[in-house]
């Protein structure tokens, strides 16, 4: 052992995990199996594709902690966010430590729709006045039931509305909290500090939309820095009453009342069109960007929405439909839908065309209620936000979209931690520093150093078969991405261990699969590394294992290779 750790320095190897002081988490050991623990054990820290419209309370920290989360107790921090948005108040609560890194502990969205049913889109009228104060009464007790240091923006519906300062006397005296106004370029700039906490994009140039109910934020950056950013009036909310007409939120209903219809005929959707089209050529967008990519080319393009998200949740629900055909047997069909699941959240455009004229083709509620991946919440905005999307995709030429989990609120917390941490910066690498979160979390009995020098082994081995006369045909389709996801798995490996001796192969697998603190990692990847904690001992992968036959053959041939390695 000593020997090899001396091979291993010598050779340079820059492969290796960045060190980071280690983490002790102070939590209980569940002695449960896997199969026993509550989806909230260890329940996702970011929003699934259709959990933004959840208006219930969504808790994976402390109070879910009897499973096999280690406690937050002890780290420091404890930050909530709301953005008060011109169609929802959006509320995450996070526990941070002194390094920045958080974890999600509560999420809350409630509908307030501050301006609707005005016609003109710039008064606050009496009944969204008092469920928005209602609303902001509700998440300051939250907030403060978890000593939460509270910030709250408010966002284009209270920056255009006569009556908006009004309204903030009257909000801030009901909580005893200031809210901040924050402007649209400042909206563009939070929401893309919250799409580099969950996407490895921070030395990627990368154009960032973000569709809200009154306005649309389009932001360039490049390593966390805004080269280009404009909030436009156009927001699916303002579309919808514009051109569709009042589109109330009853105060007892949770879903708008499938009776009650709009006008959505050919015509109006022209409209619609016209007025998004004429919004963009005003902006001189296009011209102002072209200007900045000549020298910076767009490497992605980012959607940060409920809007958007929604938008993707339909496309992928669309893909599983289609790729069930008539001769295709019921486990099969099942088989495709649980693949959709690991592909990696984007679209293209003409995905989105496709999904635009489906909503077009529906006639009424019922019909668009019926659309695969729909929420009956979004029912009608989805028809003014998909528009919205499908036009700026093609007035700025953009081919694909990847969709952020994070977005505006998770981009205050960032901003936030900044303020409260002395020489904070947001991390320049999110896949290796949420890696190195978890394993250090989940490392009760100091196995992370062997599993460091596990990996270095491991990259020994590569470089000496690749190097050798008969390189193994296997290592050829391992690519770097590949070989960092064999390190990330070695060092995940032994986290099972915090859950028992026994098994614990399979507690890693279930701890990997379900804890996102996996930040900018794909799902696919996620299932890798949690399928290399499973088949570091025991059984060999294979495709009696459900698991495994679920992900794609090229990456069942990937799994295999980097578990002979393991």
């Amino acid at each position: 052992s000593a020997s090899a750790s001396a091979s291993a320095s010598a050779s340079g190897a820059s492969w290796g995990p960045i060190e980071v002081d280690s983490l002790r988490p102070a939590g209980r050991v569940c002695s449960c199996c896997c199969r026993s623990y509550s989806d909230k054990a260890v329940s996702s820290p970011t929003r699934a594709a259709g959990e933004e419209d959840s208006n219930g309370r969504e808790e994976d920290g402390e109070g879910a902690n009897d499973g096999v989360l280690p406690s937050t107790s002890n780290w420091p921090h404890t930050l909530c966010a709301v953005d008060m948005g011109t169609n929802s108040f959006h509320m995450v609560i996070v526990k941070a430590d002194d390094e920045g890194r958080f974890v999600v502990v509560d999420q809350m969205k409630e509908e307030v729709r501050l301006l609707s049913g005005t016609g003109r889109f710039n008064f606050i009228m009496e009944e969204p006045e008092v469920r928005a104060i209602a609303v902001l009464q509700r998440l300051k007790k939250i907030a403060s039931s978890k000593n939460a240091e509270l910030r709250l923006v408010a966002t284009s519906a209270v920056r255009e509305a006569r009556n908006g300062a009004a309204f903030m006397r009257q909000a801030q005296e009901a909580i005893k909290t200031p809210i901040e106004i924050i402007s649209g370029l400042e909206e563009a700039r939070l929401a893309y500090m919250g799409a580099m906490r969950a996407l490895p994009i921070f030395d990627k140039t990368v154009l960032l939309v973000d569709i809200g109910g009154g306005s649309t934020e389009i932001l360039l950056g490049k390593q966390g820095k805004p080269l280009f950013a404009i909030s436009l009036k156009l927001g699916h909310l303002r579309l919808f009453e514009s051109t569709l007409g009042p589109l109330f939120l009853p105060p007892s209903a949770e879903v708008p009342d499938p009776g009650l219809e709009v006008d959505m005929s050919r015509e109006k959707m022209r409209e619609c069109r016209r007025k998004i089209r004429l919004v963009l050529a005003e902006s001189t967008i296009k011209e102002e960007i072209l200007d900045i990519v000549r020298e910076n080319p767009i490497d992605f393009a980012v959607g940060s929405s409920g809007t958007i998200e929604r938008v993707e949740a339909m496309i992928s629900a669309q893909r599983v439909v289609q790729s069930k055909s008539n001769g295709r047997q019921e486990k099969r069909n099942s088989s495709e839908g649980k693949k959709a699941e690991l592909e990696e959240s984007k679209f293209n455009r003409r995905e989105v065309n496709d999904l635009v004229a489906a909503i077009c083709r529906c006639k009424n509620r019922k019909e668009r209620s019926d659309l695969p991946g729909i929420n009956e919440k979004r029912v009608d905005l989805i028809v003014t936000g998909a528009l919205i999307l499908e036009e700026v995709m093609e007035y700025l030429g953009l081919d694909v979209m990847k969709v952020s989990p994070f977005a505006l609120r998770e981009g205050v917390i960032v901003d936030t931690l900044s303020k409260v941490i002395p020489g904070y910066a947001p991390t320049q690498d999110i896949r290796r520093d949420s890696l190195m979160h978890l394993a250090m979390r989940f490392d009760t009995e100091n196995r992370l150093k062997s599993a460091k020098h596990s990996a270095k082994l491991a990259k020994m081995l590569i470089d000496s078969f690749r190097s050798g006369p008969h390189p193994p045909k296997e290592l050829e389709a391992l690519s770097e991405t590949d070989e960092f996801l064999l390190e990330s798995g070695i060092l995940l490996h032994s986290v099972g261990m915090f859950v028992n001796h026994s098994k614990h192969h399979k507690h890693a697998y279930y701890i990997i699969k379900n804890s996102d603190m996996l930040l900018g990692f794909m799902p696919l990847e996620i299932e890798i590394l949690a399928l290399l904690a499973l088949f570091h001992r025991k059984k060999y992968p294979s495709k009696k294992n459900t698991q495994f036959d679920n992900i794609p053959k090229d990456a069942q041939a990937k799994v295999i290779a980097m578990t002979s390695i393991i």
